[in-house]
C-alpha cells in the first residue's frame, strides 16, 4: 500500500513538472513591431511614448502561483507641474505579449511618492483594473475615482496580471533613453536571477533601455481644489460618510438604549 502511494505521489510530481516551463523559456524582455499609437482619450497631462523602441520588459503578475518567482514590476517617474496639482483619471501604457498573444486579465496601477529618486509610499493604488487595448499596443486604464496629486515628483507602476499557460508573458514598453530619473525594476522572487529584488535602476539590472513608455491623463486641478487622494490600499474607492438622517437615527438609537438601561435599573 505504501509503495502504491509513493508511486502515485511521483506521478503527480512528474505531471506538475511537465506543465511548468523550463527556466530558460521564461525571459524578462522581448521585441515586437512598433505601430502608431492611438490619440489620447482624455487631456494628456504627461506623455512619454514618443521614443518606444519596440522593446518590452517583463512587468507581470503571473496568475499561476508556480511562477511567482518571476513576478516583476517596473516604475518610472513624472513631474506634476501645475501649481494646484493634477486629478489623474487615466494611465495609459505601451504594452504587449510574447510567448503568447494575451490577453492580460487586468492591470494593477500604483502611483508612488518620490523617495530620493526611487518609488516611495503608495499615494493611489488601483488593483485589477480593466483596460482598453487599442489593438496597437496602447493599454488605457480608467479610474473610478481620480487620483489627486499635488505639485511634485511621482512614480507610476503598471503590472499586467496574466496567465502564462494561456496568454504568455506580458511586458511594459521601453524607451532607450531615460526621461527624468532612470526607470526602475524589481523581481522580488529573483526568478530572472539578476538580483534586483527591490527597486533598482534598470541599468543595474542589466537593461540597456532605461525608461518606460506611458501617459498620464486627466485634468489640472482647479485653483484651491485639494481633494483627499484615495487611500493607498483602497483601489481608489470613496470612503462612505454619514448624512444628517444617519446621524439622527444614531442619536435616537443611543437615547433609546439609555432609556432601557434606566428602566431596568428601577
Amino acid at each position: 500500500m505504501m509503495k502504491a502511494s509513493v508511486r502515485g505521489m511521483l506521478c503527480v510530481v512528474a505531471i506538475l513538472a511537465l506543465t511548468l516551463p523550463a527556466a530558460a523559456e521564461m525571459t524578462k524582455t522581448a521585441t515586437i513591431d512598433v505601430g502608431d499609437l492611438a490619440a489620447p482619450r482624455q487631456s494628456t497631462l504627461y506623455d512619454q511614448t514618443a521614443n518606444w523602441d519596440g522593446g518590452l520588459s517583463s512587468t507581470q503578475d503571473f496568475v499561476n502561483p508556480a511562477y511567482d518567482a518571476y513576478d516583476a514590476e517596473g516604475a518610472d517617474d513624472f513631474e506634476v507641474t501645475w501649481a494646484d496639482g493634477w486629478n489623474v483619471e487615466q494611465v495609459a501604457v505601451v504594452a504587449g505579449y510574447w510567448s503568447g498573444s494575451g490577453p492580460a486579465e487586468s492591470v494593477h496601477v500604483t502611483i508612488y511618492a518620490d523617495a530620493g529618486g526611487l518609488p516611495g509610499a503608495a499615494v493611489c493604488t488601483y488593483p485589477s483594473n480593466t483596460y482598453v487595448d487599442d489593438a496597437n499596443n496602447l493599454f488605457t486604464m480608467t479610474f473610478a475615482t481620480p487620483c489627486y496629486l499635488p505639485m511634485g515628483t511621482y512614480w507610476v507602476n503598471a503590472q499586467g496580471r496574466t496567465d502564462y499557460a494561456t496568454a504568455g508573458q506580458y511586458g511594459w514598453g521601453t524607451e532607450a533613453a531615460a526621461t527624468g530619473a532612470e526607470g526602475v525594476w524589481r523581481n522580488p522572487g529573483d526568478g530572472f536571477g539578476n538580483g534586483c529584488t527591490t527597486w533598482t535602476p534598470r541599468s543595474g539590472c542589466g537593461y540597456d533601455t532605461l525608461g518606460y513608455s506611458f501617459r498620464i491623463l486627466g485634468e489640472n486641478a482647479p485653483p484651491g481644489d485639494t481633494p483627499t487622494p484615495p487611500p493607498g490600499g483602497g483601489g481608489g474607492e470613496p470612503i462612505p460618510t454619514m448624512n444628517a438622517y444617519g446621524i439622527f437615527a444614531m442619536v435616537a438609537l443611543l437615547l433609546g438604549i439609555a432609556v432601557l438601561v434606566i428602566i431596568r435599573r428601577r
